[in-house]
């Protein structure tokens, strides 16, 4: 049973696979603009909330039916190219979210190197397109 996801990458819950994430970790902060006023104590201003971030770890394990490389690999095309991708877990969408951390660490692995267990730390930060339409600077430009 699918648990949540981000991007391609699915949270499981079977008895073949266990995939979740761990740790989850969401932080809202609000914009708040601070005016001087000579002699006076300053004013404060709500200008809206900033964009989200979300933190998690993820646990790869083969011995819990997880192909490391594989979803691993899925994580880092997110990651590099920068590509938005949808979180959710369990029946709650958070929304869209770019990859703006990764850090990996190797717990158990092969005598060839290669891992066996593999734990994961992930920042995710908000992307917000805005409900305006985006200006198309070239069209300024001409």
């Amino acid at each position: 049973m699918i648990k949540g996801l981000l991007g391609d990458v699915h949270f499981i819950v079977s008895s073949r696979k266990i995939l979740t994430p761990n740790n989850v970790s969401r932080t809202r902060n609000a914009r708040i603009a601070k005016h001087d006023i000579l002699g006076r104590k300053p004013k404060l201003e709500f200008q809206g909330i900033d964009l989200a971030e979300v933190s998690f770890d993820i646990r790869f394990d083969e011995s819990l039916g997880v192909n490391i490389e594989r979803e691993l690999k899925k994580l880092e095309n997110i990651f590099v190219n920068g590509l938005v991708a949808d979180f959710a877990l369990g029946t709650k969408y958070y929304g869209e979210f770019l990859i703006s951390s990764m850090s990996e660490n190797v717990k158990r692995s092969y005598s060839n190197g290669n891992r066996l267990v593999l734990e994961t730390s992930i920042t995710l930060q908000e992307y917000a397109d805005g409900s305006f339409t985006k200006p198309n600077l070239f069209s300024q430009l001409i």
